[in-house]
């Protein structure tokens, strides 16, 4: 499935954490925080969503 991301964070913390995290995940830079992956499943996005919300 293709997802694409849009970082978009409130302190340099979670944008290093984001920032970080995505590669983990399959996500690549495309542009100025904006990743990008089409490798990822539903189970995998899921998981990445409850990774976020603990970094943000």
């Amino acid at each position: 499935m293709f997802v694409a991301v849009v970082c978009d964070p409130g302190s340099e913390d979670s944008r290093s954490a984001l920032y970080a995290l995505l590669p983990q995940y399959g996500f690549e830079k495309v542009q100025r925080a904006c990743y990008e992956t089409t490798q990822i499943d539903e189970r995998r996005l899921a998981s990445l969503k409850r990774e976020i919300d603990k970094v943000t």
